[in-house]
């Protein structure tokens, strides 16, 4: 399906705040969706520290995981900054 044309013979250009925030909620889910494999571990008085060296690989995962999804998003943010307008083909390239 093709875009529809201003007057000039250009696609119509909108702003890009909605996609911005579009992709600032899905960056926001998905760091929130690292935090779920998280979990108290089970451990007797006094063997909290132990029991949490025990899930340690999994710790290292979010810290790593958080900190791709992190570069991601600033990078997705710094290309937002320097687009002036969006049209329907770059919302579709966004998503």
């Amino acid at each position: 399906m093709s875009e529809p044309e201003t007057a000039s013979g250009m696609p119509p250009i909108s702003e890009t705040g909605r996609m911005t925030g579009f992709s600032d909620g899905v960056f926001a889910i998905v760091i929130t969706l690292l935090v779920i494999e998280l979990q108290v571990p089970d451990h007797a008085p006094g063997e909290l520290l132990h029991a949490l060296i025990e899930q340690a690989p999994a710790y290292l995962a979010f810290l790593l995981s958080f900190g791709y999804v992190g570069v991601l998003w600033l990078n997705h943010r710094t290309l937002l900054r320097l687009v002036c307008g969006t049209t329907v083909g770059l919302n579709w390239i966004n998503l």
